[in-house]
C-alpha cells in the first residue's frame, strides 16, 4: 500500500469517525440547507488539506474541531464581507409603494384637501 493510500485510508477512518463534528459546526454556522452542506464540504477539504501536518500525539477530535471552526467562521467573515445585489428599483417600487396612491378614491381625496387649503393653492398656482 502507498503512503498515499495510506494517508487517504487513515483520514477517512478518522472523518466517519467524527464526522459529527463537521456537520455540527457547520449546522451552528449555516441555516441554509446548501450553504450547511457547501461549509461541510470545504470544512472537508481544509482537513485533508492538513491532515498531512496533523500530529497522531493530539486527540483528532480537538485537531478537527479547531480546523472546522476556522473554516467556519472565515466562510462566516466572507459572507458578510461580499456585496450584496442590490435589487433593482423596478423590483421592490410596487412594494415600497403608499399603497393609497394607487387608490383613486384617495387621490380625489387628496385633490380636494389640496384646492380646499389656501396655502396649497398658493403653492399649486401657475
Amino acid at each position: 500500500m502507498s503512503l498515499e493510500t495510506d494517508l487517504h485510508t487513515r483520514f477517512n477512518a478518522l472523518l466517519q469517525q467524527h464526522r459529527g463534528i463537521v456537520l455540527k459546526v457547520a449546522a451552528s454556522y449555516c441555516w441554509n440547507p446548501d450553504d450547511r452542506a457547501e461549509l461541510a464540504q470545504d470544512i472537508t477539504v481544509q482537513l485533508w488539506r492538513a491532515f498531512p501536518g496533523y500530529d497522531a500525539g493530539r486527540r483528532f477530535s480537538t485537531w478537527m474541531y479547531r480546523i472546522a471552526l476556522n473554516v467556519a467562521i472565515s466562510d462566516l467573515r466572507g459572507r458578510n464581507r461580499a456585496p450584496q445585489d442590490p435589487l433593482p428599483l423596478e423590483a421592490v417600487a410596487d412594494s415600497i409603494a403608499d399603497p393609497l396612491a394607487r387608490d383613486p378614491a384617495h387621490a380625489q381625496q387628496v385633490a380636494a384637501l389640496h384646492a380646499s387649503s389656501p396655502t396649497c393653492r398658493r403653492w399649486n398656482a401657475p
